[in-house]
């Protein structure tokens, strides 16, 4: 179910930055200044809404999951810090794939 989130973000790649940038700006994920908005991120359906149509219980897992990683990433935010916005968004969101991977994985849906 979760290959997709097997690949990882380019962080040094600045036209793929700048469009995470553009994109995280969209949905609100970064403050005026730059800076992520993890509380943001925990509230964010936009990954598990269409599974959570189908089958609930899932997305009450998946909702969980998601904090959860969110939460790992939000302590480490110093060292996730980049010199842009867009860097520094791309590193959150490999971070937040790379904990929901090692939260998920002793999980079965």
């Amino acid at each position: 179910m979760f290959k997709f989130f097997k690949y990882e973000a380019p962080e040094n790649d600045t036209q793929f930055n700048e469009y995470t940038e553009c994109v995280w700006n969209k949905l609100e994920y970064l403050t005026e200044d730059g800076d992520v908005d993890y509380e943001k991120l925990k509230n964010s359906y936009e990954i598990e809404r269409k599974v959570g149509e189908d089958h609930p219980k899932v997305l009450i897992q998946l909702d969980k999951f998601r904090v959860d990683a969110v939460n790992k990433c939000e302590i480490d935010r110093t060292s996730l810090k980049a010199d842009t916005a867009g860097k520094t968004a791309v590193r959150v969101q490999n971070c937040i794939v790379k904990n929901f991977l090692e939260i998920s994985e002793p999980t079965r849906f």
